[in-house]
């Protein structure tokens, strides 16, 4: 689990800047918890609604900043244009990710962050092959995530690899 890195976790809290901000999530229930923690106001994002719920009582019972559940997926975020100040995606997007981006910046207000985390260690495109009965896939690749995000309308993007993860952050351009 790449949330269970401290290296990791710091480079995403580091990304999104200083609390309180407005920040959606889609992954682990325990990085809401972290994002809550750390003073953020942090809308959870995802089907699995019961572990956000557990997840978000730990953290308001840990005195934490405002928590919210939301079902939904990245595609079609319930807010309104501009809402977030930043969006977290752990994991690996899936095979057709332009409708999540053009979400995400839809969401973002002019300069928010968008950050995506995965594991890029060795053996994880054999592991996933596996789970998938041996489908031919090809994982996205780090320049991979790059470009889609230049071509979804992000800017100041950067790549670090702390401890055999990917962290990409960027931030939405300012439209004209």
């Amino acid at each position: 689990m790449i949330l269970g890195r401290k290296a990791v976790l710091a480079e995403i809290l580091s990304a999104v800047g200083p609390a309180p901000q407005q920040v959606a999530f889609c992954g682990p229930p325990a990085l809401g918890q972290v994002l809550a923690q750390a003073g953020h106001v942090v809308l959870a994002c995802g089907q699995r609604v019961a572990r956000l719920q557990a997840a978000r009582r730990r953290a308001l019972k840990a005195s934490a900043a405002a928590f919210q559940v939301l079902r939904a997926d990245q595609q079609r975020l319930p807010l309104r244009d501009g809402a977030l100040d930043a969006v977290i995606y752990a994991g690996a997007l899936p095979a057709a990710p332009k409708p999540i981006i053009a979400e995400w910046e839809r969401a973002l207000r002019d300069g928010g962050r968008v950050v995506v985390a995965g594991s890029m260690h060795a053996g994880w495109g054999a592991r996933l092959r596996a789970r998938l009965g041996g489908a031919r896939l090809r994982p996205l690749r780090a320049q991979d995530y790059t470009r889609l995000l230049l071509c979804g309308g992000f800017a100041d993007i950067s790549q670090v690899w702390p401890r055999g993860a990917l962290v990409i952050t960027a931030a939405r351009a300012r439209k004209v």
